[in-house]
């Protein structure tokens, strides 16, 4: 990943359309990882690093959010053969 003043890059390419399958699997991550922030931010004894896990927190809340309302309207489905109909 690389970082100017004004914008984040990121190297891996996001390859669309996304399945009900894909959302789905994202909004388990992020409970995953929200969970381990909030253990982390109880348990660490940084000012820091507690503050840090608040708002990662708040950002993969905001992705979870953001991820589940448009996998519900542009969500796609696999088709038997496997591959998804654009």
């Amino acid at each position: 990943m690389t970082s100017d003043q004004t914008s984040v890059q990121v190297s891996n390419k996001i390859s669309t359309p996304f399945t009900h399958l894909d959302y789905h699997e994202i909004d388990n991550l992020c409970t995953v990882l929200v969970g381990h922030c909030d253990n982390t931010r109880q348990a660490s004894p940084s000012v820091y690093a507690r503050n840090t896990c608040e708002d990662i927190i708040a950002m993969l809340t905001d992705l979870q959010i953001d991820m589940r309302d448009f996998g519900k309207q542009h969500g796609r489905e696999i088709e038997d053969d496997g591959f998804v109909t654009v």
